[in-house]
């Protein structure tokens, strides 16, 4: 379960991709965007946002492959315009993505996107506790780019630790491949195994295996009578 920060910290455009200037928000999009076409058929994943002090869900956990356009045209529509207040309390915000992870029935793990600034602002010392266990949900929690602005990294790794989380830095979409494996996201799961190809192979090696069935037998035994006779004489 991913859920992207929609505040209004994510819109500012101090990120570069393809060379120009866009918001925050809109490069993490695009990593994920890209991130969907490295994940093995049968995995799966759903989208979230937060907004003021609480995680929503919007799409629940589906395979890659089968949902790959709905996941994309999902992940497209989720902006800055589904935030109803200028609020931002991150902390709040991550304990109820975690909340929600864990009450859905496939208990996924969890990537909180977002760069951690808190609106109104909040000194850390006095931050909301904690009110679940820690490493209950696994999780990973990932602002934009290590050069934002607002930036918040001290916040984010402070969050990440006392929640059993881990932080990385997005920069590409490799590294947001590689931080997913390392943090331990991934579990295994019974998924069906279709056995169409090969039963589709097996028809066909039965089917070729009728018609030439005749004629080799009866090569063998041509070849057979063939070692039976006497050598021919030759004629002076």
């Amino acid at each position: 379960m991913v859920v992207f920060d929609v505040t209004q910290s994510m819109n500012v455009a101090d990120v570069l991709w393809a060379q120009r200037p866009v918001p925050r928000l809109v490069l993490a999009k695009r990593l994920w965007h890209d991130a969907l076409l490295r994940l093995p058929c049968g995995s799966r994943i759903g989208w979230g946002l937060f907004t003021e002090y609480r995680s929503f869900l919007l799409l629940a956990p589906v395979e890659v492959c089968a949902n790959l356009g709905e996941l994309r045209a999902t992940l497209a529509h989720i902006d800055g315009r589904m935030a109803w207040s200028g609020n931002s309390e991150i902390a709040k915000g991550l304990y109820s993505g975690l909340a929600v992870a864990a009450a859905l029935p496939e208990r996924p793990g969890l990537v909180f996107v977002s760069d951690g600034q808190e609106a109104p602002p909040l000194d850390a010392r006095h931050r909301p506790s904690f009110p679940g266990r820690a490493g209950e949900v696994a999780g990973l929690a990932t602002p934009g780019s290590e050069h934002l602005s607002g930036l918040r990294e001290a916040y984010l790794r402070l969050l990440a630790g006392e929640t059993g989380l881990h932080y990385r830095t997005l920069h590409d979409a490799e590294g947001l491949h590689e931080a997913i494996g390392a943090a331990g996201l991934t579990q295994p799961l019974d998924a069906p195994l279709d056995l169409r190809p090969a039963c589709a192979l097996l028809a066909l090696a039965l089917l070729l295996a009728g018609p030439l069935a005749g004629p080799l037998s009866a090569l063998r035994l041509r070849r057979a009578a063939g070692r039976g006779r006497p050598p021919a004489r030759r004629l002076p």
